[in-house]
């Protein structure tokens, strides 16, 4: 009787032992409880591709294991999330203090340990509305200020920060790549955007608006669910971005400063710092001033009609053949307004300029500088945006002219010379020397196509023949992969009909 007594008290002391030292499998259980909020509140969630019915929703998780979160919403960006075994469960310790079995059950239970995370608050990145009808737009600048060699953020296993992480080392990214995004974005969202490669204009020459943005501040940092062959990654990526929208005259018409965070579960790489950067972009364009203000209300600026007719003296050649390329070099000016440069070309001692309308960027005035190197203001006295003209008016008088042909006819294969400042300001007047290629018909426009030098600032300048006529006002160039010798010109017939000029 007394042995079965001693039996049954031995084993009922074993039993506490054992369950005191298992506390943490006992109490904590082998799952973890994970409360999982979203917004807007009736996203759906799903754990390891298994949707979850309760809303708010609570999930359990094994602690072995972990989990993968998708959470997903109609018009929304889909978020995903890894829960992985971070911290030790303090109840485990416990164990410890009895003995090393009941630490080892802990253990393999997952009891030992504790997730990442045990809620999950997510707002979901809302897409932005679609647009009917909108101006040409082109995203065209993002700048960085953060430089090769900055801090980045760190790499932690678990909560343990293990390395600094560097821009230019640990992540390095590029400019070309976030722009094309952006205008990607837009052009999903149904912007009508500035065309690159392979088209006739440039986007300087065809957009209305422009999008800039500056990088302010990142934080990019990567976490190691141990240091083990079965690490689990995530990376985060937070950033600020200053956004801009301005018009040709780099006039602001919108800004704002908004911020993007991207989680993506990978060991570092690029496409978190990218899917950041998108985030933030998606903040931007949720403001409907930018749609207000994009939006198409109605053609391109072409008032023919009521323009007066402008009547201006036909000049004439008064130098020797030799010469007469040097001497358009004084007919051709560089035009300057607040975003870029161009060129321009003198038709009347009193002061009158044909350019192009991308030239002035929508600017009623702008810096007129000479040959001499004599700067003048100029008044834009009016545009003609579906033909990408427009006349400006510089004072004074005794100007030396270029006349402009009236033949509808040009001769394919004849010499032909463009005079303008491509590139660089500095480089006023340059000539360079082509032949008339054909004539191109593109958007019911008439064009003549050209193999001379053009380069971006010739904009606005003259195609002159070799008896000094003008006979195009130069405005693009094919762009793109092995494009070489295809540039375009505005016959210069058309700048009598479309500016109401008249000799």
């Amino acid at each position: 009787m007394r042995l079965k007594f001693n039996l049954l008290a031995a084993l009922f002391i074993a039993i506490s032992i054992l369950f005191q030292s298992c506390v943490a499998t006992i109490v904590s259980t082998p799952k973890q409880k994970v409360s999982v909020i979203t917004n807007p509140s009736d996203a759906t969630v799903y754990l390891d591709d298994k949707k979850q019915e309760n809303t708010p929703t609570k999930i359990r998780v094994k602690r072995t294991t972990g989990g993968e979160i998708k959470i997903e919403k109609e018009g929304y960006k889909t978020h995903n999330e890894i829960l992985y075994q971070a911290k030790h469960n303090p109840l485990s310790t416990i164990s410890l203090l009895f003995l090393a079995f009941p630490y080892i059950v802990d253990a393999e239970t997952g009891a030992a340990f504790r997730l990442n995370k045990k809620e999950l608050n997510v707002n979901l990145i809302k897409i932005p509305n679609k647009i009917e009808n909108s101006q040409v737009i082109f995203c065209d600048e993002i700048n960085f200020k953060i430089k090769a060699g900055d801090k980045l953020g760190n790499l932690y296993i678990k909560d343990k920060r293990d390395e600094i992480l560097y821009f230019g080392e640990s992540l390095d990214v590029d400019a070309v790549n976030l722009k094309q995004n952006a205008n990607d974005i837009l052009k999903d969202l149904g912007f009508n955007i500035a065309e690159t490669n392979g088209q006739l204009f440039s986007p300087s020459a065809q957009a209305r608006y422009f999008i800039k943005a500056e990088v302010l501040k990142t934080r990019y940092d990567v976490i190691a669910s141990s240091q083990y062959g079965s690490t689990k990654f995530v990376t985060e990526c937070e950033m600020n971005v200053k956004w801009q929208l301005v018009d040709r005259n780099d006039d602001v018409k919108f800004e704002v400063t908004t911020t993007g965070l991207s989680l993506k579960q990978e060991k570092g790489g690029t496409a978190v710092f990218y899917d950041a950067f998108e985030n933030s972009f998606y903040e931007f364009l949720y403001n409907d001033d930018i749609y207000t203000i994009v939006e198409q209300t109605g053609d391109l600026i072409n008032e023919t009609e009521n323009f007066s007719m402008i009547k201006i003296a036909k000049p004439k050649i008064k130098v020797e053949s030799d010469k007469i390329i040097n001497n358009a070099t004084n007919s051709i000016v560089t035009i300057e307004n607040n975003k870029s440069h161009g060129s321009g070309c003198i038709i009347s001692e009193d002061g009158y300029i044909v350019t192009n309308y991308h030239v002035v960027g929508g600017s009623d005035k702008v810096s007129v500088k000479f040959k001499s190197g004599v700067s003048l203001e100029g008044t834009v006295v009016r545009v003609n945006e579906e033909y990408d003209l427009a006349l400006i008016k510089v004072a004074g008088s005794g100007y030396t002219p270029l006349p402009i042909s009236e033949d509808r006819e040009v001769n394919t294969g004849s010499d032909i010379y463009a005079i303008g400042t491509p590139a660089d300001k500095t480089l006023g007047q340059t000539v360079t020397k082509g032949i008339i290629s054909g004539t191109r018909k593109i958007a019911d426009k008439e064009f003549i196509q050209t193999d001379v030098s053009i380069n971006p600032g010739s904009s606005g300048g003259g195609l002159i023949n070799k008896q000094g006529y003008l006979v195009g006002i130069v405005n693009a160039k094919l762009v793109g992969a092995s494009v070489e010798g295809i540039g375009f010109a505005i016959p210069s017939y058309i700048i009598f009909d479309q500016l109401k000029i008249q000799y």
